[in-house]
């Protein structure tokens, strides 16, 4: 029960109306639905609440599996989140749910962390998953990842595509070092701060952004490098900085 392709967060192209909802939303108006597909006690009615609470302008519905969500009656639907266990039916279910709920996003409820048989990477490469929210962070992480998603951006973690290379045969090392040019500049500014033993806060401060933006671009940070925690990170930032392959501060940045 729940209590409470590499981390980024992307804009999407496509138009979605959750976006201007955030811009401009009607204090006690719930005009827009949150979908739950999950079996009953899977999701707990606090966390339901707190969804609730975070998003005013958010009603959330739950049902049980794909099927009874192809024929639900819930109007307005900007997010559709898919319990773990249901995601094999998806592909034969996912043609009704696009046209039933033409506006939405379609995100997993999953851990990332337990073993990956490849079925959510193959749904994320297809296009028929933009997001993966994990169980197994705290609420606050769970609230912003939704946030991104209800935003029309794209959360998955690296995790989720670490697996899959593993069953290719790629080495642990291998990873790591695409992990690392997969960092953006910005992220790796951050990790730069944060090697360094600055908090949020600080690091806010020092950049202009706001703490809540940092927090989730260190959460993206240790997703894709694969480790537990910032000191890890850290490491890995000041192994990089002793290596420094491709110029004086390790990380290539990229031309765009």
């Amino acid at each position: 029960m729940l209590n409470g392709r590499n981390g980024e967060v992307r804009p999407n192209a496509s138009e979605n109306p959750s976006k201007e909802v955030f811009q401009s939303q009607r204090a006690g108006a719930r005009d827009r639905a949150l979908l739950v597909v999950a079996p009953a006690g899977v999701v707990s009615n606090a966390l339901l609440a707190a969804i609730e609470c975070e998003f005013r302008f958010l009603r959330v519905h739950i049902v049980p599996d794909l099927s009874e969500a192809c024929t639900s009656l819930v109007a307005n639907v900007d997010l559709v989140v898919i319990e773990r266990g249901l995601i094999g039916g998806l592909a034969y279910h996912y043609g009704d749910l696009s046209a039933w709920y033409p506006n939405a996003m379609f995100a997993v409820l999953a851990d990332p962390n337990e073993h990956q048989d490849g079925r959510l990477a193959n749904l994320v490469e297809q296009r028929m998953v933009q997001g993966v929210v994990p169980t197994n962070s705290n609420l606050d992480i769970f609230l912003s990842i939704l946030r991104i998603l209800l935003s029309g951006g794209e959360y998955v973690p690296s995790v989720v595509f670490r697996s899959h290379l593993a069953d290719n045969g790629q080495s642990a090392r291998t990873r790591r070092d695409g992990a690392m040019s997969e960092l953006t500049a910005r992220e790796w500014q951050i990790l730069g701060h944060v090697a360094k033993g600055s908090q949020n806060k600080i690091i806010a401060n020092d950049l202009g952004l706001s703490e809540h933006t940092v927090k989730i671009h260190i959460h993206n940070i240790i997703n894709k490098l694969g480790v537990h925690n910032r000191t890890e990170a850290a490491a890995i930032y000041f192994a990089r900085q002793v290596a420094g392959p491709n110029g004086s501060d390790g990380h290539r940045q990229s031309q765009n």
